[in-house]
């Protein structure tokens, strides 16, 4: 099987937030973060993908895939890939690279949500515990009547 190198769509310089997975959660990711002025990374194993952002083609449990987004000097690393096994193989390989690098996962499932941090994440996002959060924000509160 022939080994292929990463495909650099745009290389980012300096301290930024590697980004790994640019579905639904990375794509809400890097909008924020593009918003904060932030700069950032997606390691991105899809072919799919939005041409405007700095994507490194490959995957992120792949040392030489981390190498060339350059996990270690990081300011952290948000993983936002659905999968729960890929998800872990992303946190163990950035651990390897970056003993102190703060990492985020999400997670799809409440059995999934200790995955990550027993391989090594500082925290986990359950994404429809979020999701509800961010729906019951906007709620406007108003006290009740007492009937």
């Amino acid at each position: 099987m022939p080994h292929h190198m990463p495909l650099i769509s745009t290389i980012v310089v300096g301290e930024r937030v590697v980004v790994v997975g640019h579905g639904r959660v990375g794509q809400a990711a890097t909008r924020k973060l593009r918003e904060a002025g932030t700069p950032f990374v997606v390691v991105e194993a899809s072919e799919e993908r939005e041409k405007r952002i700095p994507v490194i083609s490959g995957n992120a449990a792949d040392p030489e895939v981390a190498a060339v987004a350059e996990v270690p000097g990081a300011l952290c690393l948000l993983v936002a890939i659905p999968d729960a096994f890929h998800s872990g193989q992303a946190v163990e390989q950035a651990r390897l690279l970056h003993p102190h690098l703060p990492i985020h996962a999400s997670a799809a499932k409440e059995v999934e949500r200790d995955h990550p941090v027993r391989l090594g994440a500082t925290s986990t996002v359950l994404g429809n515990e979020k999701l509800g959060r961010a729906l019951a924000d906007r709620v406007p509160l108003k006290p009740r009547a007492v009937l």
